[in-house]
């Protein structure tokens, strides 16, 4: 028998798997940032398996040293290797950056940012092509914006900003860079006292959750995010209308009933308000209330979070913790707001609150 020939009853080489595992590699690098970490590297690792099989087996069946048809194969072999070579590091990246990507969550998650942010950065330069890193230090970065003033706070939002739309560029379909940007623009016009520059910023956040529900029509996330930068900006109708949509979407999301229940009460709908603060507090009485209370003392000067903090308040049976709340909310409010917090208050009232 030939050297070159196949010997009868021996399977079909293994060479076809060549092609499809290296395009399972292309594949996986596209959706790098649409997949959890592990998954992905789990998906990458197969895929590359499956193509050096195929590559070992194709190169182990040529038998013919001299012939034309070996050359070739062993040619073929050698740039398929060096091609899964090539898309194999920005795996072997990846797992280096690990480590310091873990350590920056963790302490981003634990209240820290001035900590995180240099390990963050740090996993950003190990593994180029990962959004985790980059999306996690402007997060970082809004953070320390949201603790300082004046320029500093300017310049720490300005920098995040500019990491996102610099990963927008480069990965125009990473799904989480338009919501990113929407609540970035959105903090940055809350703290903003110029009201043509706030009225600007105010405009980009709507501008980019509206492209982020676009991209996401069945996220609960991306219509509450839109209707919160709509309130702001006096769009109530289209608010409401996208908060309805919002707690059909996720029921169980205390945030958007809490913003459907500001939204009401934006809107005079006292008792609307508060059957949407009894749907919030029905799900998750504690989240609720914390969820509230952080901000009414992250602004304790915004009549809204005061106002909404007492309807919360009083729904969860924190009877004194409302009547501060609604007491704040009256030294605050303007005779514009006096109807509706007696509503408010009547409304309460049966509750057995203030």
């Amino acid at each position: 028998m030939l050297r070159g020939a196949s010997r009868p009853g021996r399977p079909a080489g293994l060479g076809w798997l060549v092609p499809p595992g290296l395009f399972w590699l292309g594949t996986e690098l596209l959706l790098a940032n649409q997949r959890p970490h592990g998954e992905h590297l789990a998906l990458f690792l197969a895929a590359g398996a499956l193509a050096a099989a195929g590559i070992a087996r194709a190169v182990g069946r040529e038998r013919g040293e001299g012939s034309p048809a070996g050359g070739w194969s062993r040619v073929a072999a050698s740039l398929a290797a060096v091609l899964l070579l090539a898309l194999a590091l920005p795996v072997l990246a990846s797992l280096f950056a690990g480590p310091p990507l873990g350590a920056g969550e963790t302490e981003l998650a634990q209240g820290r940012p001035g900590l995180a942010l240099p390990e963050l950065e740090r996993a950003a330069r190990l593994a180029p092509y990962l959004s985790s890193p980059r999306i996690l230090a402007a997060r970082a970065e809004v953070r320390l914006a949201g603790a300082a003033g004046g320029a500093e706070r300017d310049r720490r939002l300005a920098s995040a900003a500019a990491r996102l739309l610099a990963w927008a560029e480069r990965r125009p379909l990473d799904p989480r860079v338009a919501g990113e940007l929407g609540n970035l623009h959105g903090a940055w016009a809350a703290g903003t006292a110029e009201a043509g520059l706030r009225l600007e910023r105010s405009a980009e956040a709507e501008r980019w959750h509206r492209r982020d529900l676009a991209r996401a029509p069945a996220s609960a996330a991306a219509h509450r995010n839109l209707a919160l930068v709509l309130l702001d900006r006096g769009a109530i109708p289209e608010a409401l209308d996208l908060l309805e949509r919002a707690v059909a979407l996720a029921p169980r999301s205390v945030e958007s009933w809490l913003l459907l229940a500001r939204a009401r009460l934006d809107a005079e709908e006292a008792a609307g308000a508060l059957a949407a603060a009894r749907r919030a507090v029905d799900t998750d009485p504690r989240r609720a209330l914390d969820r509230s209370l952080a901000v009414a003392r992250a602004a304790p000067r915004d009549l809204r979070a005061q106002r909404d903090l007492a309807l919360v308040a009083a729904v969860a049976g924190e009877g004194r913790l409302a009547a501060d709340a609604l007491g704040a909310a009256e030294a605050l409010a303007t005779p514009a707001d006096a109807a509706l917090l007696g509503e408010l208050r009547a409304q309460l009232a049966e509750l057995g609150g203030p």
